[in-house]
């Protein structure tokens, strides 16, 4: 990150009257970032800091008369009679109350947590240079001076130390302040006056070890040298004497900006807008300019949550699968636990709900101040004229403690209903994988649009951040109102017709950022007070979290997908295996691993703890590949469990398991003894009923039987050991394998292949097999079909001959990263074929035609790798599809091209694992309920119910194709066929007649797509009659009865103008016309 000087706008807020909100005419604008450069990463602190011991300083300037700077260089120790914030001598004793004030407000918000020791020593240092020198350029990439500051400050006091002969023991402190004669360079006075009529002030900021590296250009800087090299100073903070000045026509105090730049050393980024300055959380945490300036620098307000939990002072109770009523002590409430609750969305995104109050304790704000070496000490019971947010001329001297910081909050007293708004709950919407793409950058909170810490601001107007005009309504809000927060009675206009709370259709709702659906709903909030009360719902009649999950385990899935088990009474459940993160840099290897559990989250073998399974795994750097197989291959009643390992030594092997512990030893019973593999293993273990088949990256497919016994061995192509990328089931003895280079072929497990075919494009995933339709053109004469697709975006369809049927390839002009899906999408009882390309949705039917209302395009920016879902997600007895983006969003279409509701949903980041659809048992004696399950990148597997039908003697929910590779067999094959259906009693109906696009421009090079539905296959002839009723063109093609037909023309010979197409069809029963107006644009 460069070294730049930022802006943050600040608006000074008041309650006073509630009419306006309260807002400032002057605005104080905070004029950088409050650390020079970034050197951490985001994490949340398992062990936080618990010890500050800072050793500070004071330091001015060689004398000048320079009128660029405030004051000459000296600290102002005059006595003064007045009376205001801040007010001078600031001498030793002045920056001992700061520093009081600093020990106060961290002991007391951390509640002790951290402890706070200071020394300030005794002498003033005077460095060798004005204050011009010090002070870098507005536009400084590097801010050297700065750099040259802290240098020579350290250095003096080193060396003055040493010459006195009372050396520091720089050992027993930790944190380092600079406190430099003169006013902070802090403050936009150009948006003021337009010029900055003190350009030479210097900058408050904290500087680290990473941007000491960049202001002296040296990567390998260890920091200030002191004691004889004893001792490096690696930070310091470089704070004013004062923020007061004559171009500022009130008082602004120091304690704001002390307890920020803390707050940076103890590395919580800032949350304002970096990029222009604007406010992001307002008042309502630390790391904000509005904070640092609440009530004009006299106090800010406590951290919000977010800060709280990344410091680690607080680990929030989460809150999974609930409806139930919680209450959330105020934060700051003598006697009570700081309870915050977190609420997933997924592993990454969730929300923080907290009470802040101002006056929690009921005894007002009670205020600490120093005036000429007095100690006085007053009390408010609520805001007055002279003090609230705006005025505080009733602060004098120097706050060095406040009994509850949160005073410091959006509230006040309403000069209408003298309603005293004390805060209320407030709901924070963490992102962090926002927060760790932007922490390194300080741009956590740069895009309004999507705050990686945004709150929830309950008056329904994202007002935090905005620039509003004097007259603009919204004018007084824009770092926060006492309407932003939740409760019972918040006059705010939305809250009064919208009495919903917090939901996934409320404003602000509860979505994710990527517009997944929460299904979190927040509301029946209490009044507000120092203990406060809010109902908390997760899931909803349309879909809710299955009991349990999400489940972590900690590891990566990558591609390796869920396999659901049988829905028999007593088998249901899911598996999935994972991997671990390679630690490459310590060369630290951990186990894969499998899970299971049941559909209620619950160990999917009784007495054996599933996470994971028990298993005995000593293979060196090992990884499961591909999808897991389920089946009772010992036909004992018990599901055999198989999955292939490939490690560096000594192989790879194939492995297998009933998912029983027969002998007790608390490990899965072996199904058989490991068997080894000379070539590393590529494809997924696919089912026979008397045969394991799975393929390598030598081109081989091995056949096991349940013994682990090798039945068979054969090369897809003998003279080529190109690796098989799918391997799929033809039948109980046949299977369909294809190579990365294109090769396709039917394997038998007798070793016999079939006639070996190449189709010109690499693979990359396995192939669908399906009788398409019990109709005798597609049972008898094509016989089963096979689908698979390159990953240059062609979709083929073979029939068992391995013959490229009519209508194929498709090309979807996109990158297609896994397997079709085969199922009747439209509901004619043919058979469709469903791929991802891209980040679209294609499904066609048998003839290659796109069904109607496809492509879908899913909202992504990069392309979807999982394979396709087809089931029904919702009970509708009809199916959807479903997919999962890379970012974790999982959609659901119907064949009308429509999202199904209560989607999309959001898991974590995906490589490829495809979810199941799965049904299962329901507390409803006559019903079935339906769940989806994905396992993500982000070690976690998120299972929701989705819907429930009722059943009694209706068949299950429909489910063509709930898995990867079809089922829990990998079998890749849809067996089952029906009798189709016919979309209409017309031979050649009309409304099925048409070209697309229409009209035909140099956009499409002037090609169009016929398409047509014949009740019976037909042979076709098609006329192309121009508007002066002249024959242009003429030709025959064949149509297949009961689907719609499609093939794409070339009309760059027809010249401009609107054309009737002609189309007549007869067949062995009947015959029948259409027609229909093509248009041409040149």
């Amino acid at each position: 990150m460069q070294n730049k000087i930022i802006t943050i706008i600040l608006i000074s807020l008041f309650i006073f009257p509630l009419l306006s909100l309260g807002q400032n005419k002057f605005q104080p604008v905070f004029d950088h970032s409050l650390m020079a450069e970034r050197d951490y990463f985001s994490q949340n602190v398992s062990k936080p800091e618990t010890s500050l011991r800072v050793l500070a300083v004071m330091v001015d300037f060689q004398t000048d008369n320079d009128s660029r700077t405030t004051g000459d260089g000296h600290f102002d120790l005059r006595d003064t009679s007045k009376k205001f914030l801040d007010a001078p001598p600031h001498n030793r004793s002045y920056f001992n109350q700061h520093l009081a004030f600093l020990k106060n407000y961290y002991e007391k918000v951390s509640d002790n947590v951290l402890n706070v020791s200071f020394e300030l020593l005794d002498s003033i240092y005077r460095l060798p240079h004005e204050m011009k020198y010090y002070s870098p350029i507005k536009s400084s990439k590097n801010n050297v001076e700065l750099g040259n500051l802290v240098n020579d400050t350290w250095k003096l006091v080193d060396s003055l130390a040493v010459a006195s002969l009372h050396p520091i023991d720089y050992q027993q402190y930790n944190t380092f302040i600079i406190f430099h004669a003169g006013v902070g360079r802090d403050i936009d006075l150009a948006s003021l006056y337009g010029y900055d009529p003190t350009p030479y002030d210097i900058p408050s900021l904290y500087i680290n070890l990473k941007s000491m590296r960049t202001m002296f250009n040296d990567d390998n800087y260890a920091g200030i040298a002191l004691d004889s090299g004893r001792f490096h100073v690696t930070s310091s903070m470089i704070l004013p004497e004062t923020e007061t000045r004559d171009q500022v026509p009130f008082p602004l105090g120091i304690n704001g900006l002390i307890i920020a730049s803390i707050g940076s050393h103890l590395e919580l980024p800032d949350l304002f807008n970096t990029i222009n300055g604007s406010s992001a959380i307002g008042r309502f945490g630390l790391m904000d300019g509005q904070s640092i300036f609440s009530w004009n620098g006299a106090f800010p307000p406590e951290p919000c949550a977010w800060e709280k939990q990344y410091l680690g002072w607080i680990k929030p109770i989460e809150i999974k699968s609930s409806d139930s009523i919680f209450t959330f002590p105020a934060k700051s409430l003598t006697g009570s636990s700081d309870t915050t609750f977190k609420v997933n969305i997924n592993s990454e995104e969730y929300f923080l709900i907290e009470n802040r109050n101002r006056d929690a304790n009921g005894d007002g704000a009670i205020v600490t101040m120093i005036v000429g070496g007095d100690t006085v000490r007053k009390r408010w019971l609520r805001d007055t004229s002279n003090f609230n947010a705006i005025d505080q001329d009733s602060l004098y001297g120097t706050i060095i403690d406040v009994d509850e910081f949160d005073w410091s909050l959006p509230g006040g007293v309403d000069s209408r209903t003298k309603t005293f708004y004390d805060g209320g709950i407030l709901i924070w919407h963490i992102d962090e994988n926002i927060i760790n793409q932007n922490i390194a950058s300080s741009t956590i909170n740069a895009d309004a649009n999507k705050r990686g810490v945004n709150l929830m601001e309950a008056d329904g107007s994202p007002d935090i951040g905005q620039s509003y005009d004097l007259l603009h309504p919204g004018s007084g809000s824009e770092s926060g109102t006492a309407l932003d927060f939740w409760f019972a009675g918040n006059s705010a206009p939305l809250r009064k017709y919208d009495t919903t709370g917090f939901t996934p259709t409320s404003y602000p709702s509860s979505n994710s950022n990527t517009g997944a659906n929460s299904h979190i709903y927040i509301n029946r909030f209490s009044e507000r007070g120092p203990r406060m009360s809010a109902r908390i719902k997760i899931g909803d009649e349309q879909i809710s979290l299955l009991p349990q999950f999400p489940k972590s385990v900690g590891k990566n899935f990558k591609c390796n997908s869920i396999t659901a088990l049988g829905y028999d009474p007593g088998n249901q459940g899911l598996i999935v295996s994972a991997n671990p993160p390679v630690d490459t840099s310590n060369f630290v290897y951990q186990s894969p691993a499998i899970y299971g559990w049941k559909f209620d989250g619950s160990s999917l073998i009784t007495g054996v703890d599933s996470t994971p399974l028990p298993l005995s795994l000593q293979y060196l750097n090992a990884r499961f590949t591909g999808k897991i197989a389920v089946h009772d291959f010992s036909r004992d009643l018990i599901s055999d469990l198989v999955i292939s390992v490939n490690s560096d030594v000594p192989g790879s092997y194939l492995l297998g398991w009933s998912l029983a512990d027969t002998d007790l030893d608390n490990k899965l019973d072996s199904l058989f003894s490991p068997f080894f593999v000379a070539r590393e293993i590529s494809t997924s273990p696919v089912f026979s009923d008397s045969s394991i088949a799975y393929g390598t990256k030598n081109g081989s497919i091995y056949f096991v039987k349940s013994d682990g016994n090798i039945t068979g061995a054969v090369s897809l192509n003998v003279f080529d050991s190109t690796e098989i990328v799918g391997l799929s089931l033809l039948s109980n003895n046949s299977f369909i394998a294809l190579s990365a280079k294109g090769d396709v072929r039917k394997i038998y497990n007798n070793g016999t292949v079939s006639e070996l075919k190449n189709y010109g494009h690499s693979l990359n995933a396995p192939a669908a097999s399906a009788f398409l339709s019990a109709n005798s053109y597609w049972a008898d004469v094509v016989g089963q079909c096979i689908a698979f697709a390159s990953k240059d975006g062609y979709l083929f369809v073979v029939d068992s001959l391995l013959n490229v049927l009519n209508g194929f390839p498709v090309a979807t002009g996109g990158e297609i990263n896994n397997s079709p899906a085969i199922g009747d999408v439209d509901g004619d009882n043919i058979k469709d074929i469903v791929v991802f390309s891209g980040s679209k949705i294609y499904a066609v039917n048998a003839t290659g035609a796109y069904l109607d209302n496809f492509p879908i395009t899913v909202s992504s920016q990069k392309p979807i790798l999982t394979s396709p879902i087809i089931a029904d997600v919702n009970g509708d007895g009809l199916v959807d599809i479903v997919a999962v983006t890379q970012e974790g969003i999982v959609v659901a279409y119907n064949s009308q091209g429509r999202m199904v509701n209560g989607f999309p949903l959001l898991s974590g980041p995906n490589s490829g694992s495809t979810p199941a659809v799965f049904y299962m048992d329901s507390l409803c004696l006559s019903c079935i309920d339906i769940g989806l399950a994905v396992g993500s990148d982000d070690g976690f597997v998120y299972a929701w119910k989705t819907g429930g039908m009722v059943t009694g003697l209706i068949a299950p929910p429909v489910m063509p194709w709930p898995q990867y590779l079809h089922d829990a067999q990998n079998t890749g094959m849809s067996a089952e066929v029906s009798a189709p259906i016919s979309k209409s009693d017309n031979y050649l109906p009309a409304e099925r007649a048409y070209n697309w696009p229409n009209p035909v421009t140099a956009a499409d090079n002037f090609r169009t797509h016929f398409r047509f539905y014949v009740k019976e296959n037909s042979s076709i002839h098609f006329k192309i009659i121009d508007p002066a009723g002249d024959l242009v063109n003429q030709f025959d093609t064949n149509g297949i009865g009961g689907i719609d037909n499609e093939f794409e023309w070339d009309a760059s010979a027809l010249q401009s103008g609107v054309y009737f197409v002609h189309i007549e069809a007869g067949g062995s029963s009947g015959s029948g016309y259409s027609i229909f107006k093509m248009a041409i644009v040149r």
